[in-house]
This record gives C-alpha cells, structure tokens and sequence, in this order.
C-alpha cells in the first residue's frame, strides 16, 4: 500500500456582504410565481370577479383557506368570510 500524504485544504477568506453592492449594471430579475388562488382560478378558467362570485369549488376552497392562502378582499367580504384573526387573547 505505501503512505497516503496528508492534503490541507486552504480556504481563502471572504469578506461578509455582497460583492455586487454598489456596482453598476448588475441586473437584477425578480420573478414571481402565482399564488394557489390565482392557480385554482386558472384550473377552474375563472377569469372575471363576478365568475370567482359565483364559483361553488372556490367558495369551499377559500372556506377552507382563507387563513393561509391569499384570497383578494372582495370575495372574502362576499361571502362572508372572517378576516380577523385571533393569536391567544390579541386579535388583529
């Protein structure tokens, strides 16, 4: 077999932060997804306010929902949905 020499890996230190903060012509893309409403609506080819009004599945679905997933305020006022949520003895 013979001896197997010992490598020491050297890290060279980076300083903390971003390197590219500051400089010019750094392009930033930011990219958003949809949410679970807006896929739901998609699936179910919901398009207009007054078609997601009238929507059985959604109306369960944003039941079911509406303290986790986004739903636009007009249909949680719609039918009737509560929006205020209670943590303990604080409400918000």
């Amino acid at each position: 077999m013979g001896i197997v020499p010992r490598v020491r890996i050297v890290r060279k230190h980076r300083p903390p932060g971003n390197p590219n903060w500051g400089k010019t012509g750094v392009k930033v893309i930011a990219t958003s997804h949809p949410t679970c409403f807006e896929l739901l609506c998609r699936e179910l080819g919901l398009v207009e306010l007054s078609d997601m009004m009238q929507s059985e599945k959604l109306k369960v679905w944003a039941r079911n929902h509406h303290r986790s997933r986004y739903i636009p305020e007009a249909l949680l006022d719609f039918w009737e949905l509560d929006t205020n949520f209670e943590y303990g003895d604080l409400s918000i």
